[in-house]
């Protein structure tokens, strides 16, 4: 499945819950029924009860954005778990590409199976020893990581920085060949204004060298578009 096909996932998964969410404001959840309610109800308790448990372990990001690689493979062993129960349901996910617009039965069986997602992962953090805050961390970090490694590789080694400052510089030079006009004038002066916002900071190389010792396992692991939704 593409990158595109993976973010739309997310997003209608992200546009199902909101669904769940409007329809309960409106007290639309009675129309499920009572065992419907409480199977909701008991699934958010325990949800809530394991991550309260991950949480309880403190986390301070590292200073030097470094990742050790302890804490990759732990955050590989929560992704893992919730993987088994992502690939459970992968063709229901995948059927959701094809979806224009969910009726109240998809509300409640996908609701269903987010829920069941993210018990698996708050379970996983909680028995690993990983709190909410160090895996949303990694999750960043290691994206992150592949961005840079992917330019790294398409640039013969460079950094996103020296690419941006390349990508900075010929864009400058092409506002010097269109001459002295107000115009080219005011776009040097926006770009020489904002060079410094339009730079993407390097990610460390010791990153970059770990994500690519585990690229196959990190990849094996991912679930389309759910990083939207946190997990």
């Amino acid at each position: 499945m593409g990158k595109v096909g993976k973010i739309a996932i997310g997003c209608v998964l992200f546009l199902f819950l909101a669904g769940v969410a409007l329809i309960a404001g409106l007290g639309g959840l009675a129309w499920w029924g009572k065992g419907k309610i409480e199977q909701l109800t008991k699934g958010e308790q325990k949800i809530s009860e394991a991550r309260a448990r991950a949480d309880a372990i403190s986390f301070v990001q590292p200073a030097d954005g470094v990742i050790a690689q302890d804490r990759l493979l732990k955050f590989l062993e929560v992704r893992k778990r919730v993987f088994v129960v992502y690939d459970k349901h992968k063709a229901e996910f995948d059927a959701l590409k094809d979806k224009r617009q969910g009726e109240l039965s998809d509300l409640t069986k996908f609701y269903g199976i987010i829920t069941e997602v993210r018990q698996s992962q708050a379970e996983a953090l909680g028995d690993l020893g990983m709190s909410s805050d160090e895996y949303r961390y990694m999750v960043g970090a290691i994206y992150a990581s592949q961005w840079a490694s992917e330019v790294s590789r398409a640039t013969g080694g460079k950094s996103v920085s020296e690419v941006a400052d390349q990508a900075l510089g010929q864009a400058a030079e092409a506002m010097k060949a269109a001459g002295g006009t107000p115009e080219a004038q005011q776009a040097m002066d926006a770009l020489r204004a904002h060079a410094g916002d339009l730079k993407a900071p390097d990610v460390p190389l010791a990153n970059i060298e770990l994500f690519r010792k585990h690229e196959a396992e990190i990849k094996q692991y991912a679930m389309g578009g759910l990083e939207l939704l946190g997990l």
